[in-house]
């Protein structure tokens, strides 16, 4: 569909007064804000009861830490990290769910 610069997108919409009816055509705009982003594996986020984390691993100690992250975006199947991540973090991707906080742990590669 490069062609026509169209493509089919799922938005979720409020339609509380019924306006939107099936088949009807709109224009949406996008506001896209430049600048690096921190996308993660969305399986890399264990989702608790108090908040979500990622499992943060320190090559030095070789052990993990659980650092409390805020999410934004889901995007295909990696998940956007507003706070709670610096760039250059390295994270748990596996077994993320037999570990806890301040664990040794050793790494597959």
């Amino acid at each position: 569909m490069r062609k026509t610069r169209q493509f089919t997108v799922r938005l979720k919409l409020g339609n509380e007064n019924g306006a939107m009816k099936p088949g009807m055509i709109a224009k949406a705009n996008f506001n896209i804000t430049k600048g690096e982003k921190i996308l993660v594996p969305f399986i890399s986020v264990v989702h608790l009861t108090s908040g979500d984390i990622v499992y943060v691993y320190d090559l030095e100690k070789q052990m993990v830490t659980a650092k409390k992250v805020e999410t934004g975006n889901l995007i295909d199947d990696r998940i956007e990290v507003l706070k709670g991540l610096a760039l250059g973090d390295k994270i748990v991707i596996a077994g993320q769910y037999q570990i806890s906080d301040g664990e040794k742990v050793k790494v597959n590669d």
